[in-house]
């Protein structure tokens, strides 16, 4: 059936009170490039097709429709796009140098944007910026020479991919001003020194980098944009702050009227629910007023009064035999509760009044399973904290149970013989002295016995060092399927001066010079990863609140290291 039918019964605002075109015929004639205004009669002829094509092949009408729907709103999330957004007016590009952009390693931000190399600064201008403002707050005039006492506004955009001429990665980014600052710069090269250097100190703040001090103006108006060459300018977002004070007072406007107009739709569909059998006035739930519940206090009750009172409810309205009967006979007040000098009994804790209410533990299925709790067993052991311990106070780590060195040959499989067994078996070495008067040298023997003590356990912390060790190269190397040596690059953190010192090991290798050209380096807020031909490392740095864009890279050839400083927050 034709779906544009649906609209033939309802009066357009047309000459003549006609139907009102569907939304399928509109978009048939903007396909094939008719004007809206100029269609007559050609409108009958297109909605006699759709309906013959409805009829003869069904399967081609819903996919026609469906194409020209989606199509519809394609366009208008396009076109709500470019409300959002404006283009601006290319002037000329600045290039500029990243800090560690000597260095020679490759550095990419947590957007994925190449952030150690060159940098294409293009300044541009819109009339949506607002023109610079005097000491007395009011828009400058054309002959104003210098910024000296000047407020000027600019807007800067984000950092995003870009090439250069050789097509190397490099980065690029939009400063956008009010156009009379660019026709000042055209004037006067001091003026435009200016306002170049005010661009940059404003773009370092906002995208957290650091450039070096020396730059220069290139011959061309754009860089890193859109089109074949890269010259087109990109549409520049529009955030709520930059709006003109009467566009943003319309915006929160129309914004408010779409909400009156939700509200609106809701309140009719609530009153519809109310007259096809929902609650008075469109109300989903009925409400409950105070006055129809009755509040009984039972704290100071005897349980035989507070069965009393249960059964009384249950015979009166509402509930029991006497539900859905007028009650006529007044119902009695509660008792008073007695006094001490009554003599009455203490009332009687009901029988799971002391029981506590435990929870999940109240249900059927355990915790824990039929096994019971995995705490204390092999599969609970926390390799990352043992080492950490071991590291802080070996003698401590020394006590808890590493399974590592269960698995390791035996080497720890059996307990150590008791420390004081080992004192007394010893007590040959003791002089107990001669007369029946002497005695055993207590303070001795428990010297004696702290000794062997601290050698066993001195000896258990060597070993399980070392079975450690051999077990977890024996793990990493079969944790990744064809590993070798190089594979994995050993690492070491620490807290400079400048930032968090991570220090990267190469290792001998085969004597291969070092080249920071081979290496990829990749920082965000969560983990540094460095990819080279002679190994990878990853590096966890959740925790350390990690400034991405001040990175600092240092190669020794002697130590075959590679030191990075990540500045911190």
């Amino acid at each position: 059936m034709n779906l544009g039918i649906q609209h033939g019964g309802r009066k357009g605002k047309d000459r003549g009170g006609g139907m009102k075109l569907p939304r399928e015929v509109a978009a048939m004639a903007k396909q094939m490039g008719i004007d809206m205004s100029e269609m007559g009669g050609q409108a009958e002829n297109m909605w006699s097709m759709l309906n013959d094509m409805s009829q003869n092949d069904p399967q081609a009408y819903e996919e026609f429709i469906k194409e020209q729907m989606d199509g519809a709103q394609e366009e208008a999330e396009e076109n709500k796009k470019k409300a959002r957004t404006f283009t601006p007016n290319p002037s000329f590009v600045v290039k500029a140098k990243f800090s560690n952009a000597n260095s020679g390693l490759k550095i990419k931000n947590a957007k994925g944007v190449e952030a150690s190399g060159k940098l294409f600064i293009n300044m541009c201008s819109h009339d949506g910026v607002q023109r610079p403002l005097d000491t007395q707050g009011s828009p400058v005039s054309d002959d104003r020479p210098g910024l000296d006492n000047l407020q000027i506004p600019l807007v800067v955009g984000d950092l995003r991919p870009a090439a250069d001429a050789g097509g190397d990665p490099v980065a690029a980014v939009d400063i956008v001003l009010n156009p009379w600052c660019i026709e000042m710069v055209m004037k006067n090269n001091v003026f435009r020194a200016q306002i170049v250097e005010l661009g940059l100190n404003w773009l370092q703040q906002e995208q957290h980098c650091k450039l070096e001090k020396g730059w220069k103006v290139i011959k061309s108006k754009y860089k890193g944009g859109t089109g074949d060459r890269g010259d087109k300018p990109v549409p520049f977002p529009i955030d709520e702050s930059m709006l003109d004070p009467k566009d943003l007072e319309k915006e929160r406007e129309r914004e408010k009227k779409a909400k009156e107009e939700l509200d609106r739709i809701k309140k009719g569909f609530e009153e519809k629910m109310g007259g096809a059998g929902g609650m008075p006035g469109g109300k989903m739930v009925e409400e409950i007023t105070p006055t129809s519940c009755k509040v009984v206090d039972t704290t100071n009750m005897t349980e035989a009064e507070q069965q009393r009172m249960m059964e009384q409810h249950a015979a009166g309205p509402g509930g029991g035999p006497g539900a859905g009967k007028t009650a006529t006979k007044k119902q009695p007040a509660p008792p008073k509760p007695p006094t001490a000098t009554e003599g009455a009994a203490p009332p009687k804790p009901p029988k799971d009044s002391m029981k506590a209410n435990k929870g999940f533990l109240e249900g059927k299925s355990n915790l824990y399973g039929g096994k019971g709790s995995m705490e204390g067993e092999e599969g609970s052991f926390d390799l990352e904290f043992q080492k950490l311990m071991e590291a802080a106070d070996p003698s401590f780590a020394a006590n808890f149970n590493d399974p590592r060195s269960k698995r390791s040959k035996g080497i720890l499989g059996e307990d150590s013989e008791d420390a004081l067994t080992q004192a007394l078996s010893s007590m040959s070495d003791i002089d107990f002295g001669i007369g029946p008067s002497d005695g055993l040298d207590m303070e001795k023997l428990r010297r004696n016995a702290a000794e062997q003590k601290y050698k066993a356990k001195k000896e258990t912390l060597e070993q399980r060092k070392h079975a450690a060790a051999a077990l977890d190269v024996e793990e990493r190397a079969s944790a990744v399927k064809g590993a070798s040596k190089k594979d994995a690059l050993a690492f070491s953190l620490k807290d400079g001066a400048e930032g968090l010192e991570v220090l990267i090991k190469f290792g001998e290798g085969d004597g291969e010079k070092l080249a920071l050209a081979d290496m990829d380096l990749e920082v965000s807020e969560e983990s540094l990863r460095l990819g080279t031909k002679y190994g990878d490392a990853w590096v966890d740095l959740a925790g350390y609140a990690i400034n991405e864009e001040e990175v600092k890279a240092k190669m020794s050839q002697k130590k075959r290291t590679l030191k990075v400083t990540l500045g911190k927050k």
